[in-house]
């Protein structure tokens, strides 16, 4: 059964003669009808909650002053003058119009620690998104996919996370009027002009794209083959740079070899980084000088897991430039004449870490 409706005369409400001159009372769930029969919209008081309908489909229209329009759409349009030759969103359900240069929502809140803001809900989550400002901390919230991910509070922009800024067109520009100041323990890590370790490294590189420090962790089983009671070198490939003009200025390893076979673990073979890997039967890595032209021969402590530690100037020239057709590699090589094996076991793991400070040229 549907609620009661009260057919009202066609009262002129400005005229003097038919105002209004004192309070009306409507009964709950008796309806204020306008229109055809009705048929446009509605006010009425359920008893609890207001209720203002639109029944004809169009917007509504609350005009703050005279000569107000038809609402854009099917929204509720808040309208204090003439924007000019613009339409609203199709889509939007409230629209602000204004002929001022300012149009604003103002929250305003009793104490000094009340929230205002928006939150965007989705399914199970009231806050799914939100953009907050707290009173009492002087903060600014702003929360994505149900938790806060930016808080601005007077000159600080803290995100609330590891965060990628990038762009899908375009440079990135960060235009300063002073220094850009990065805190302590922080590092510009960079993915443009880097290079491509191989299987068992890890690196991460710090730079601008030209100037360049890569740290490379080291741990690859079976990554090297030694010789039984000959002289023998071999070596494995850590990292590529990228094709172009390349310039090292130094570099740093703390590096280990552990031997398969215990026969072979207390030989302290000559270690080193080149831009060839380390073959044939050689005792050391001075022969061709390319086996260790990145960071001279050492002696490694054993061959059992002990690392051998060097800082060091780049042997075949400071700096170290590497032409366009050059070998654009970095490999950790190592030589011996080695022990008498009997457990037929010639392979060595490595693991440590190599830091090289380069540069891309073009």
């Amino acid at each position: 059964m549907g609620l009661p409706r009260v057919a009202l005369p066609n009262w002129l409400i400005s005229s003097a003669q038919n105002n209004w001159t004192g309070n009306q009372t409507f009964n709950d769930n008796v309806k204020l009808l306008f229109g055809t029969l009705g048929a446009d919209g509605e006010v009425y008081s359920d008893g609890t909650d207001m209720f203002f309908n639109q029944l004809s489909g169009g917007g509504i229209m609350v005009g703050l002053q005279g000569s107000f329009p038809s609402p854009d759409g099917n929204s509720v349009h808040i309208w204090k003058g003439d924007a000019g030759a613009l339409l609203g969103d199709s889509d939007a359900l409230l629209i602000l119009e204004s002929d001022q240069n300012t149009n604003l929502i103002h929250f305003l809140g009793p104490t000094t620690s009340s929230l205002a803001g928006l939150h965007f809900g989705a399914p199970g989550a009231v806050a799914h998104g939100k953009i907050v400002y707290s009173r009492g901390n002087g903060r600014l919230i702003i929360g994505v996919a149900g938790s806060d991910q930016l808080r601005i509070t007077d000159g600080d922009l803290a995100f609330q996370k590891a965060y990628t800024i990038g762009t899908t067109a375009g440079a990135l520009t960060l235009n300063p009027t002073t220094d850009v100041v990065m805190g302590s323990g922080v590092g510009l890590q960079n993915a443009f002009n880097t290079g491509t370790p191989n299987t068992g490294v890890t690196a991460v590189e710090y730079g601008d794209g030209y100037q360049h420090v890569s740290i490379l962790t080291v741990s690859q089983v079976d990554a090297l083959t030694l010789g039984d009671n000959v002289a023998l070198g071999d070596g494995y490939l850590l990292y590529t740079f990228p094709a172009g003009v390349i310039v090292i200025d130094y570099a740093y390893m703390t590096m280990s070899l552990t031997a398969g076979s215990s026969d072979l673990q207390a030989d302290t073979p000559k270690v080193g980084l080149g831009s060839v890997i380390a073959t044939g039967a050689v005792a050391d890595l001075t022969t061709p000088a390319t086996f260790m032209d990145i960071i001279t021969e050492q002696d490694a402590n054993d061959s059992n897991g002990t690392a051998e530690v060097k800082t060091a100037l780049p042997t075949a020239g400071v700096p170290f430039i590497v032409e366009t057709g050059g070998a654009h590699v970095v490999h950790f090589n190592v030589a011996n004449t080695w022990s008498d094996d009997e457990q037929a076991d010639l392979t060595a793991d490595i693991a440590g870490t190599v830091v090289i400070a380069w540069r891309f040229l073009a």
